[in-house]
């Protein structure tokens, strides 16, 4: 067999078996493989990693190094030429396990098995490879240079979207505010038009109702007193937009003075009684509940709304009756829930309808508003106002059944009539 150390040149690997049949020796099998051109072709496969491929057999032998003088040891006897003993740590760990990586003295080591000869598992080869700590630190450094560079992208990146969204809050913010106060100068806007109008009105309304006093032919007190009415429309409109401002810019206070519930309710059927009767219909309101005839809170505010309500059935309703009545829900220290509760028999609400009917001008359709008239302001301030008595307020109705609109709210009992 011919020995050599360097790959490429013709190199032959021996393999040696005994042959033994039933305890006797038949004789020895020697296999002569020609190494070189695989050894070759497993150089020339790793590329640029070649420099550190090493091949060991299972003694420790350098079969390919990168070092040619350290290659096929075992033919010249010379067992300082094993990994075994120039780096033990190194090959004790190549035969605890049959693939993986440690970093000794040497530098980073990582290997696996091979078995050159097939169905011949007792034939073992370690295929390794070795990075010297000075490249391993260069890579090491080039690994943390880049992650270096793409943190600093990141940052940057981070910072700048940290900026965007600084200055988009603040433009946020700043359209708040904008929008804050154009909605402060819009309601300041639309309560001082509101009081310089009003004045004016309430003259023309006093002035008409003067001259109705006065000696008129038939058809002048038929014009005086349409002038009357449409005033008191108009002075009505003026009103809720001037409460409406009132309760949206958070200006509006309510009251806390004792207060006869009965008498809210009287002058609720005195006012509406003028209405009813010219479309001839029939109102009915309840009394008061005796326990809570006697309240604390706000008695003009509470009229209003019950005023909007009542006002609101009474012009949707053709025929038929509309009916005010007080329930007494609960009573605990001191403390009274009521049910003000409006019925009408007139054209109701569309289901869909019902949810919008409490939103700033809004009503059940458009045509509403050119038939009835109105702003469509009084269920909303109404809302808004049984929300400030710390109630609730709702209209369950249909198309088929009229109207049912109703409020509740929490009120401290008065313990006499009023002063």
């Amino acid at each position: 067999m011919t020995r050599s150390a360097k790959v490429g040149e013709d190199v032959k690997i021996r393999i040696a078996k005994r042959l033994r049949l039933g305890g006797r020796d038949l004789g020895l099998l020697l296999i002569n493989v020609q190494a070189a051109r695989m050894l070759k072709e497993f150089a020339d496969n790793r590329g640029k990693a070649a420099d550190h491929i090493m091949l060991f057999n299972q003694d420790g032998y350098w079969l390919r190094s990168p070092d040619p003088s350290r290659e096929w040891g075992f033919m010249l006897e010379r067992p300082d030429l094993t990994l075994k003993q120039t780096s033990p740590q190194a090959w004790q760990a190549f035969w605890d396990a049959s693939n993986g990586q440690m970093e000794s003295a040497d530098g980073l080591w990582s290997w696996t098995t091979l078995y050159p000869a097939q169905n011949h598992d007792q034939l073992i080869w370690k295929a390794a490879s070795l990075v010297p700590h000075s490249e391993l630190q260069a890579i090491r450094t080039h690994i943390w240079g880049i992650i270096l560079a793409a943190s600093a992208v990141l940052l940057l990146l981070f910072g700048a979207g940290v900026a965007a969204l600084v200055r988009s809050r603040h433009k946020e913010q700043l359209a708040q505010q904008e929008a804050a106060r154009l909605a402060q100068v819009k309601g300041d806007f639309i309560a001082n038009m509101s009081h310089e109008i009003r004045t004016p009105m309430n003259a023309i309304m006093g002035l008409t109702y003067l001259l109705e006093q006065g000696g008129l032919e038939d058809g002048q007190h038929a014009l005086v007193r349409k002038i009357h009415q449409a005033g008191q429309a108009l002075l009505g409109i003026i009103n809720d937009i001037l409460d409406f401002s009132k309760i949206e810019s958070g200006r509006l206070k309510l009251e806390r003075v004792p207060f006869s519930l009965e008498e809210v309710l009287d002058h609720v059927a005195a006012i509406m009684s003028t209405c009813v009767g010219q479309k001839h219909l029939k109102l009915v309101v309840s009394s008061a509940p005796e326990p809570v005839s006697h309240l604390i809170g706000d008695a003009l505010r509470l009229e209003q709304v019950l005023l909007n309500l009542t006002g609101n059935a009474i012009k949707f309703t053709e025929r038929g009756e509309v009916e005010v009545k007080v329930v007494l829900e609960s009573e605990q220290d001191g403390m009274a829930t009521l049910l003000f509760r409006v019925r009408d028999t007139g054209i109701g609400i569309p289901p869909e309808q019902q949810a919008n009917i409490f939103n700033a001008f809004s009503q059940a359709d458009s045509s509403t508003s050119r038939r009835f008239g109105g702003t469509g302001l009084g269920l909303t301030i109404s809302r808004r106002l049984v929300n400030l008595m710390g109630g609730t307020s709702a209209s369950p109705a249909s198309l088929a059944r009229g109207a049912n609109s109703g409020s509740a709210s929490g009120w401290s009992r008065g313990s006499g009539p009023r002063p």
